[in-house]
């Protein structure tokens, strides 16, 4: 068992872990929006067509529940629901089409400058608190439509 001291350096370590992560991802938001104003260039107009306007995906809520998650994720194919859970956790299962990117990993802050920060996503772990932090720092880094998964998947596996 760890001592008391040990757990406030672990603590302490993940802390400035995070806080160098936020930094990053901040910074590396701001040059990306300066070069996109820098080299954005005017709209082409289109010919107008008759289809139909594709439905636009609502405002996702902070948490969502696993009944919205399976209703959202049928009526607008376009959210991508993330899992940042370890590797070891997503081999018990996972969500249907969802991508694995783990929490706390190298990989993650990677990956999240790839996704399209437009686009909704919805994330999930085990139970939320990882997914929480995920998303807190999706929404930090300039993702504008982010919800967590209520419960994680421990509560979306149930049914």
């Amino acid at each position: 068992m760890k001592s008391l001291k040990t757990k406030q350096i672990d603590i302490m370590k993940f802390s400035k872990i995070t806080l160098v992560i936020l930094i990053f991802c901040f910074t590396q938001n701001i040059l990306q929006a300066q070069t996109k104003t820098a080299t954005a260039a005017k709209p082409a107009t289109t010919a107008k067509t008759t289809t139909t306007p594709k439905k636009k995906v609502p405002m996702l809520e902070v948490d969502i529940t696993p009944a919205e998650l399976k209703q959202l994720t049928k009526e607008f194919p376009e959210i991508t629901v993330i899992d940042v859970r370890t590797k070891a956790e997503v081999a018990q299962g996972k969500i249907p089409g969802a991508i694995h990117v783990e929490w706390g990993s190298p990989e993650f802050t990677s990956k999240m400058k790839t996704l399209d920060n437009t686009k909704p996503y919805i994330v999930y772990c085990a139970v939320g608190g990882r997914s929480t932090n995920a998303q807190r720092l999706m929404k930090f880094s300039g993702f504008l439509n982010v919800a967590n998964l209520k419960g994680g998947y421990k509560e979306y596996s149930k049914g």
